[in-house]
């Protein structure tokens, strides 16, 4: 499937529901971007009268941000919300609301040409990843059985919601908050990562389905043996202002990517939430109206 995730539409004015002449601005992170574009163009032709507008990809934080300040009209994410983000809008006198749209997960990859890493575990990747001395500089510091090569990581910068999310799934519940190390080669966009891997024969990477799904070609997934519930997905939502939700442009976007989660979802490549979990959204946009 094609996907396009363009670039935002230059010179509309910043007004607090984000929304002119019927023309949405949206900012999102990587998979929450791709279910937002799916269900805009979706949404164009199958009603009379579409929301149009543009999706812009941006971290997690920058969406917020613009959305806090009146820029834009709904905000996708790939975690909640932080306290002082939300504290930053009340001081705007912003209420935000969030509904989960989708879940998300996070996928390892190695170059195509790689024929010993098919699979790890997540204290072999803690070992590859995390802060702490005696980190693996080369392959068969992970595994002995893997070859005397020097291991390049490609990852999301912190600013990613993907980054808080995988550096939780390697620290566990409860365990000390390590830090990823600072000598991988980061990125805010995971294109950059795909095309790093794609090209490095000792390149390790970490994407979100998405953009993985987008990528299969060129790089491999690694699969990692975790456990049940080990913290390798997350939730996807988007983020709305309490007047945003008047504006008939982001109401109708909004229901529709309710309303057709599964398909939208499915189409985007992530995972859609259950039925009650999508009829849970419906009453909290219902709540907040």
């Amino acid at each position: 499937m094609r996907i396009i995730l363009a670039t935002m539409l230059a010179g509309l004015a910043s007004i607090p529901c984000g929304v002119a002449a019927q023309a949405l601005r949206i900012e999102a992170e990587s998979g929450a971007a791709v279910l937002l574009q799916v269900a805009l163009e979706d949404l164009a032709k199958t009603s009379s009268k579409p929301a149009l507008g543009t999706v812009g990809v941006n971290s997690t934080a920058g969406a917020l941000a613009k959305l806090c300040r009146g820029e834009i009209a709904l905000a996708g994410t790939a975690r909640a919300i932080t306290k002082e983000e939300r504290d930053r809008c009340a001081q705007g006198k912003l209420r935000i609301v969030d509904v989960p749209v989708a879940t998300d997960a996070i996928v390892v990859v190695a170059n195509r040409q790689n024929t010993w890493a098919k699979q790890i575990s997540v204290a072999q990747l803690k070992h590859a990843w995390l802060e702490a001395p005696g980190k693996a500089a080369s392959w068969d510091q992970i595994n002995s059985g893997w070859p005397k090569q020097p291991l390049k990581l490609y990852g999301p910068t912190p600013k990613l919601g993907l980054a808080t999310n995988y550096r939780a799934a390697l620290n566990g519940e409860g365990a000390d908050a390590r830090l990823i190390r600072s000598d991988i080669n980061s990125t805010e966009i995971l294109s950059v990562v795909v095309e790093g891997v794609a090209r490095d024969l000792n390149g390790l990477g970490v994407l979100d389905s998405a953009t993985y799904n987008a990528s299969m070609s060129r790089v491999r997934e690694v699969h990692v043996n975790a456990p049940k519930g080990g913290g390798l997905t997350f939730p996807l939502s988007i983020y709305v202002t309490s007047e945003g939700l008047k504006a008939p442009a982001v109401k109708g976007l909004i229901d529709h990517l309710i309303a057709n989660g599964e398909r939208l979802s499915k189409q985007a490549g992530v995972m859609p939430l259950s039925a009650a979990e999508y009829q849970q959204a419906r009453q909290r946009l219902s709540d907040a109206r």
